[in-house]
């Protein structure tokens, strides 16, 4: 976490915020639309590698928690990078991941 000075005033640059709802947008597009294509094929893929539902539950049940660690580390890049150069780089991580699911 950044930690400031208390009692000293920080001025937050001004964000155009249509710009960056459009890069969020897309990034929850994305993640929905992964979401949604692998969600149904658990039972088969766990068939497929031979494992048990609770090992794919317990996978997904850490993948939240990796999301978590994620978000309040992005939180910090935020600030030092700002929102376009972040969104777009997670943008093109999801692209890419949801390309590695798919093939």
């Amino acid at each position: 976490m950044i930690i400031r000075p208390a009692g000293k005033n920080v001025d937050f640059p001004k964000v155009n915020s249509g710009k960056i709802l459009i890069y969020s947008f897309a990034q929850r597009l994305l993640l929905g639309i992964a979401a949604g294509i692998t969600g149904p094929l658990i039972p088969i893929i766990a068939k497929d590698l031979n494992i048990g539902l609770d090992r794919i539950g317990a996978a997904i049940s850490f993948s939240l928690v990796a999301v978590f660690t994620v978000a309040v580390i992005l939180n910090n890049l935020i600030d030092i990078l700002g929102f376009k150069k972040v969104l777009m780089a997670g943008l093109v991580f999801v692209v890419c991941g949801a390309l590695g699911i798919f093939f």
